[in-house]
């Protein structure tokens, strides 16, 4: 029953993420990981499965572990490109308007 109810509990987290007004934009943040993690939960699932082959492919732990891993990742990947791309993007947009 928890792929029924997690869903509805991870809406209603967002929900309330995204109605908060604060300084953070959580929204921001949370749509800037939208896109690693669709590109990387795949590649992660695989990882974890090549050490583990005893684990059942659709199981809770590879579901978590491989969650966990795709989440560091991900988080990973934004803060680099927010160190290394973001400031080139903000000079460019400065220089073009």
């Amino acid at each position: 029953m928890i792929g029924f109810y997690l869903p509805i509990l991870l809406f209603i987290g967002l929900v309330v993420t995204a109605t908060q007004s604060s300084e953070l934009q959580p929204d921001r943040w949370l749509g800037d990981l939208a896109y690693p993690m669709f590109l990387l939960h795949f590649l992660c699932a695989g990882i974890i499965r090549l050490p583990l082959p005893g684990l059942l492919p659709l199981g809770e732990v590879v579901l978590a572990i491989s969650f966990l891993c795709t989440l560091a990742l991900s988080v990973g990947l934004v803060r680099l490109q927010s160190m290394t791309i973001e400031p080139v993007r903000s000079r460019m947009r400065r220089w073009v308007g």
